[in-house]
């Protein structure tokens, strides 16, 4: 059948332009850069959200004295980005089959991020450690309004780039 780019069917040839993936192309919704700038966003949203909330619970006037907030912030800050974003991803929040559908992506943000906080809770309560009240509110509440405004304005990125004929699997 020739070298896979022409055949010959019933007798007419008919040209085929060689088939690969969107991942292979890396042009597509699935290509691993797409999927990391993702990851990216969301870890620089996260940090944000973090600092901003320490520095919310330390300087506030609505808050009581902060005492010893970076000895009590510090152990949760270390480990608190990877978990949040391990859980973004075991819920799909990185699935390119949810990206761009609708509410479906932000719902799923949201679930990771209130799944989140309540482990975050709940092993604070176990294990009797004082996490600032302050500190955990201020970065659940910051954290999870910008993770969502990330995905919007990445959102808005992809279909901007899409109007100008790029990132389509044509």
């Amino acid at each position: 059948w020739g070298d896979g780019y022409t055949n010959r069917v019933l007798g007419r040839e008919r040209v085929e332009r060689p088939r690969i993936s969107a991942r292979e192309a890396g042009t597509g919704a699935h290509s691993s850069g797409f999927f990391a700038s993702m990851v990216i966003l969301d870890l620089i949203s996260i940090d944000v959200a973090m600092g901003l909330a320490y520095l919310g619970r330390s300087r506030l006037s609505v808050f009581p004295d902060p005492g010893e907030v970076d000895q009590m912030v510090l152990p949760v800050v270390q480990f608190l980005p990877l978990g949040w974003i391990l859980l973004l991803m075991v819920v799909g929040a990185y699935s390119p089959r949810s990206f761009g559908v609708g509410t479906f992506e932000f719902r799923r943000v949201l679930n990771a991020s209130l799944v989140t906080a309540g482990g975050v809770g709940i092993a604070c309560y176990l294990a009797r450690y004082s996490l600032s009240r302050g500190f955990f509110v201020l970065t659940f509440v910051l954290g999870i309004t910008l993770l969502i405004l990330g995905r919007l304005m990445l959102r808005r990125m992809v279909q901007r780039a899409r109007r100008s004929g790029k990132l389509t699997l044509r």
